[in-house]
C-alpha cells in the first residue's frame, strides 16, 4: 500500500460534491507543498485511497490504490470519482520533502499547462489576431485503457470509423455486386449476416457445404455446390437447371439474396457465352423483383471482352464495402434491403401465394332416387305372422297336473356325487425295463454254412513245435515205455 509521510494536518473533510476543487484551489493560492488525500472503505470490496501531490501550489502527481496502483491521469479521475461520495474522508497535509516522493513514484508525475502568472513579461509579443473562421479546439490528452473494451464494442467501434469512408454504399432491393477476387470469405461473411437477420440466402458456390456452415455460419439446406454428379445438396452444372433453381428461389422469397461463386468452373463447363448470358438474365430478374444478386469472380480468369462484359453487367464492390459490411450487425438493419416490406409487397406476395395453391377439394353430393322409384311397392311387402294375445293362449291339462305334483311333493333332496379316486401309476423297475428293451429287440435268424466232412482236409497245413521235455533220473517215463512197446508190435 502506498503511504507518504504524515506531515502537517492542515484539514479534514467529507466527501461531497465541488469539496475536491475548492481544496485544490486552496492549495494553488497558497503555493503549499504536500497533498490531498481521500479514503474510502466500501462494505464489500477493499479499501480505496488515493494521494493528489502539489509542490510549491503546482499539481504535480497523483496515486490511487485499490485492487491494483494507478499512476497519473487514471489515478486523477480515480480519486475525483471517491471524492463525491459521502463515505469519503478528505486529509490535506503539508510537508516539504516532495522531491524525494516524486523520486520513488516518476510514472505518477502529470505535466499541467502553466496557469496565466507563468507568462512572460513581455506577452504582447506572443498575442497574434485570431483568424475569421471556424478553428478547432485544443483536444485533451489521450489516455490508455488499463482494461480493454469488450470485443463486441471493439467490432462496433472500428465499423463505425471505416464507416465514413463508404457514406452512400448501403444494400438496396434490386441491387447486384461484383466482388473482384479469388477469396470469397467476406462474401460468405455477408451473407450470413443476412441470413442471420431473416433475409433469404440461396448460396451456389464451389465451395463444399461442410466449409460453409462450419466456417461461416450459413444454412446446410440453402447451399449448393456446382458439380456434374448428382447426389444431394448439388446443384449440376447446366445453364438451364441453374436458371430453374434460381427461378423457384426468387418466386417463393421476398427480397431474397442469391451468391454465386465459382463462374470460372462454369465458364470451362458450359462456355463463356453461356455464362454471360446466364449473369445478364439473373442481373435483370433481380432487379426487377427487387432481390439482391452477389457474385465473386477472378476477371483476371476470363478474356478481356468477357470481364468487361460481366463488369458492365455487376457493378464491382470493394473489400472494404464488404468487410464493414460483415461487421454492421444490427446495423445492416439500416440498409433499404432488411426494411419492412411495403404495402405493394405484400400485395405481391398474397397474390403468389393465392396463385400457388393448389385448389381446394370440393365433396361431390351423391343424390339418390327415392326408395319408390327404384323397389316396388310390392316387393318391400313381408307376411309377418298374426300375433296371438296372452289372453287368449290355451294351456294343456298335462302341463297343470305336472306343476300339481311338484308342489305336493315339495323340493327335490340334494344329490351327494362320489369322486372316483385316482388310480395310482404303475411305474416299473429296472428289471422289467431290461426284459420289454430285450422283447423289443429285432429278431435274427441266420443259418451259418459249416464245413462239412468232405471238405475237411486230410492233410495238416500249417507248422508245429517240436517240444522235447528233460529226462530225468527216476526212469522211463510211461509215454517212452507205449512208444517202444508200439515198435515192437510192428517189427
Amino acid at each position: 500500500m502506498v503511504e507518504l509521510p504524515h506531515g502537517h494536518i492542515v484539514e479534514q473533510r467529507r466527501g461531497g460534491d465541488g469539496i475536491l476543487a475548492s481544496l485544490i484551489a486552496d492549495m494553488i493560492k497558497l503555493e503549499s507543498s504536500g497533498y490531498i488525500r481521500c479514503e474510502r472503505t466500501p462494505k464489500e470490496s477493499v479499501p480505496r485511497i488515493g494521494q493528489i501531490i502539489f509542490d510549491n501550489g503546482n499539481l504535480s502527481a497523483a496515486i490511487h490504490e485499490e485492487k491494483a496502483i494507478y499512476q497519473g491521469i487514471e489515478a486523477l479521475i480515480a480519486i475525483e470519482s471517491d471524492v463525491l461520495e459521502l463515505d469519503c474522508k478528505i486529509t490535506v497535509s503539508e510537508f516539504d520533502e516532495i522531491s524525494r516522493v516524486l523520486e520513488l513514484y516518476p510514472d505518477s508525475i502529470i505535466d499541467v499547462e502553466l496557469p496565466e502568472g507563468s507568462r512572460t513579461e513581455k506577452w504582447w509579443h506572443q498575442v497574434e489576431t485570431k483568424p475569421q473562421g471556424w478553428t478547432r479546439t485544443s483536444r485533451l490528452p489521450e489516455l490508455e485503457a488499463s482494461e480493454q473494451a469488450p470485443e463486441f464494442i471493439q467490432r462496433k467501434a472500428a465499423a463505425m470509423r471505416q464507416k465514413q469512408m463508404v457514406v452512400g454504399k448501403v444494400l438496396k432491393s434490386g441491387s447486384t455486386h461484383l466482388f473482384d477476387s479469388v477469396e470469397p470469405a467476406l462474401l460468405y461473411q455477408l451473407a450470413a449476416s443476412l441470413q442471420k437477420h431473416g433475409r433469404p440466402v440461396l448460396t451456389m458456390t464451389r465451395t463444399p457445404r461442410e466449409e460453409l456452415v462450419v466456417g461461416h455460419g450459413l444454412n446446410a439446406e440453402t447451399c449448393l455446390w456446382f458439380s456434374q454428379s448428382e447426389a444431394d445438396g448439388v446443384q449440376f452444372v447446366d445453364i438451364d437447371a441453374i436458371r430453374g433453381s434460381v427461378n423457384g428461389f426468387f418466386e417463393g422469397n421476398l427480397r431474397a439474396v442469391l451468391v454465386l461463386e465459382g463462374l470460372e468452373y462454369l465458364s470451362e463447363i458450359c462456355g463463356q457465352d453461356a455464362l454471360v448470358s446466364l449473369i445478364r438474365d439473373l442481373a435483370d430478374l433481380s432487379k426487377m423483383e427487387d432481390h439482391c444478386l452477389l457474385v465473386c469472380a477472378d476477371l483476371n480468369a476470363f478474356d478481356s471482352m468477357t470481364s468487361k462484359l460481366l463488369s458492365r453487367e455487376l457493378p464491382t464492390v470493394t473489400a472494404e464495402v464488404l468487410s464493414v459490411w460483415s461487421a454492421e450487425g444490427d446495423g445492416l438493419l439500416d440498409h433499404p434491403l432488411l426494411a419492412p416490406p411495403t404495402e405493394e409487397e405484400l400485395l405481391r406476395l398474397a397474390q403468389h401465394v393465392e396463385d400457388t395453391l393448389p385448389p381446394e377439394f370440393v365433396r361431390e353430393e351423391i343424390k339418390l332416387n327415392p326408395i319408390e322409384d327404384v323397389i316396388p311397392e310390392e316387393e318391400i311387402m313381408v307376411e309377418l305372422p298374426e300375433f296371438t294375445p296372452m289372453d287368449e293362449i290355451l294351456v294343456e291339462e298335462p302341463v297343470i297336473e305336472i306343476i300339481e305334483d311338484i308342489i305336493a311333493k315339495g323340493p327335490r333332496s340334494a344329490q351327494l356325487v362320489k369322486r372316483r379316486k385316482p388310480t395310482p401309476l404303475d411305474i416299473p423297475d429296472m428289471e422289467e425295463i431290461r426284459r420289454s428293451a430285450l422283447a423289443a429287440a429285432p429278431v435274427i435268424e441266420f443259418s451259418p454254412n459249416l464245413p462239412g466232412p468232405v471238405n475237411i482236409p486230410k492233410i495238416a497245413i500249417g507248422y508245429s513245435r517240436e517240444v522235447e521235455l528233460p529226462k530225468t533220473s527216476l526212469g522211463p517215463k510211461p509215454y517212452e515205455a507205449a512208444a517202444r512197446h508200439q515198435k515192437e508190435e510192428e517189427s
